[in-house]
């Protein structure tokens, strides 16, 4: 027997002052990112490297009109990831902290 559970829609956001910008920024600043990289190394890329640019251009497209037009729905990625890294960091900092007081 399969049990599906069916997650409701996540409520809208905050909406202050500023934010529209910075969900701008933030979702043009991903998909230019992995464009720079994927310029970078487009010799071993070879043709599919401007398949994968186009691709970036649609998908840096569709999360500035999120982003602007729909900004209560947007989440920002760099938060995202931000948690994602700080798990991380922080467990490297308590290492080092406590190699610091070992004799």
């Amino acid at each position: 027997m399969w049990f599906f559970f069916v997650r409701g829609p996540r409520p809208d956001l905050h909406v202050w002052p500023g934010r529209r910008w910075i969900s701008a920024a933030d979702a043009l600043a991903w998909p230019i990112a992995a464009m720079v990289a994927v310029v970078g190394m487009a010799g071993a890329g070879g043709r599919s490297s401007g398949l994968i640019v186009a691709a970036l251009c649609v998908l840096a497209a569709r999360r500035l009109l999120r982003a602007v037009l729909f900004n209560q729905r947007y989440r920002m990625t760099t938060v995202w990831l931000a948690k994602i890294a700080a798990v991380p960091l922080l467990l490297g900092v308590l290492t080092k902290l406590t190699q610091g007081f070992t004799v």
